[in-house]
Parts: C-alpha cells; sequence; structure tokens
C-alpha cells in the first residue's frame, strides 16, 4: 500500500483524475459540482469515468475553540466576547461552501450515529443571531477597544478559506482578526504550550461512544 500525502485538494484531485491514486478520501469542496448532482448523487460524470463515489455517515465534529486562560477571550469575564462571537457565526454557509450540503448543523459534540444523540435539542448558544451578539457586546463594554484577536489555521487553503469566513463573521461586531497559518505539528504545539488564542479543529471519534467526545471538555484533559 503507497499512502501519498498531498496537502492541497486541488492537486490530489487532479492526480487521482489521471488515474494515479486508487482512491481519494475526501472530494475537494471546489469539485462538488463534477462529483454530485443537486441531491447528492453521484454524477454522470463519475459513472462514465467508472469512478465509485461513497457516501458514509462520520462520527466526527468541527469547532472554534478558544484558550481559557487568554486574558483576552478566556476566562468567566470574557464569556460575554466568546457568546458574541459565537452568536455572530452561521454555520450554514459552512455547510454548503466547505461541507458539500453533507453536513449537519452540531448542537452538541454527539454526531447522529452515536447513542445519546437528540434530534430534537436545539443548543441556545448556537444560534446565529446577529442583532443579539452586538446587544450582548454593548452590555459587556464598547467591542472597539478590544486589541486584534488571532485565529491560527493551517496554511493549506480549505483551511485559510474557513478562517477567512470566521474573520468575516466577527468583523460583522467591529472585531479584528488576523489569521495566522501554520504546519499541523506547529499548530499542534502552540495549542499544547496555550500560544494560540482561537484555533479550528477537528474531531473524529476514536470508538463509538459519546464519552470520547465530551472527555475534551473535561477539566483533566487541560493542555499540556
Amino acid at each position: 500500500i503507497i499512502d501519498d500525502i498531498i496537502i492541497e485538494d486541488q492537486p490530489a484531485w487532479l492526480q487521482f483524475l489521471q488515474g494515479n491514486h486508487d482512491y481519494l478520501m475526501k472530494v475537494p469542496k471546489d469539485n462538488a459540482q463534477a462529483v454530485f448532482t443537486a441531491n447528492h448523487q453521484p454524477s454522470k460524470e463519475m459513472f462514465d469515468r467508472n469512478i465509485r463515489v461513497l457516501v458514509s455517515q462520520g462520527i466526527e465534529f468541527d469547532y472554534v475553540a478558544f484558550n481559557m486562560d487568554d486574558p483576552i477571550v478566556g476566562g468567566p469575564k470574557n464569556k460575554p466576547l466568546r457568546q458574541a462571537i459565537a452568536l455572530a457565526y452561521n454555520s450554514v454557509p459552512v455547510i454548503e461552501k466547505f461541507y458539500l450540503g453533507l453536513a449537519i448543523k452540531a448542537e452538541s459534540p454527539i454526531p447522529p450515529a452515536l447513542e445519546g444523540f437528540d434530534a430534537n435539542y436545539k443548543n441556545p448558544t448556537r444560534e446565529y443571531n446577529l442583532s443579539k451578539a452586538r446587544e450582548i457586546l454593548q452590555k459587556s463594554g464598547d467591542a472597539t477597544h478590544l486589541p486584534e484577536l488571532t485565529f491560527d489555521t493551517l496554511t493549506n487553503t480549505h483551511s485559510r478559506q474557513l478562517a477567512e469566513y470566521f474573520q468575516r463573521s466577527v468583523a460583522e461586531l467591529g472585531l479584528k482578526v488576523k489569521i495566522n497559518g501554520w504546519t499541523w505539528p506547529e499548530l499542534l504545539a502552540r495549542i499544547k504550550r496555550k500560544q494560540s488564542q482561537i484555533w479550528p479543529m477537528n474531531w473524529l471519534y476514536d470508538y463509538a461512544d459519546a464519552e470520547n467526545g465530551w472527555q475534551l471538555l473535561y477539566s483533566r484533559n487541560e493542555s499540556p
């Protein structure tokens, strides 16, 4: 088995179409129209190329994390800022643009495939409500006095575009965000040393038990 690690989506996609690889882990978002029809069925182009498209339900979730020891975004006194940022972040366009419309909005760390998932539960902190976000910031103090926030992410195009979406979202609150790109080892090291302020993260369950997701939020698992 030969496993080629190609950082960017487009070179990996082109190599796959040229027949240099037997399997591609994911469909790049910019090539979704070539792969899927409007109702997310495999396209005729894929059928004609003798490419089989596999769609399966994953047990994972993506999230944006805050450094709770950071003086600007962490701790109890900065909870209104975190709430406002969460309310200003609309995940619906993210699902359509970056996840091919196949993902669902997470209301908790428990994905639908796991026991404990409640389809009727709606997380009040996960709604998109820009006016409420602005109201929270106004009550807690003027957002314009806050320094520029820092968003650490990976250097690939997909991660950069997601970071820019976050940047535009919080700009609606009058907040400025600087984006820093890192390799995965560099980003992981910064997180473990508590040097990052805000960053995106993905958790793929190690085993099919909700405990494996909730343990991320357990205080004894604090870095380092």
